[in-house]
């Protein structure tokens, strides 16, 4: 994961969230993964969080044809 694209490259690698501290825990919480080829945004999937002790993943499979003029 990557906080920004720039110069269509990933300026930092992220391996951690922190979600904010003052939420209600009650409350689902939600981030997104934006998947970008070619400077351009393809996908963005999100993902609800709904407790302190969680992990997930997420995948993209492209397909070519979707991408040649």
């Amino acid at each position: 994961m990557t906080s920004a694209i720039q110069q269509p490259e990933p300026i930092d690698n992220i391996d951690h969230v922190w979600l904010a501290q003052d939420q209600d825990q009650d409350q689902d919480q939600e981030i997104s993964i934006n998947w970008f080829y070619q400077n351009k945004e393809v996908a963005k999937i999100p993902l609800v969080i709904k407790n302190d002790d969680w992990c997930t993943h997420s995948h993209k499979i492209l397909n070519k044809t979707q991408f040649t003029p």
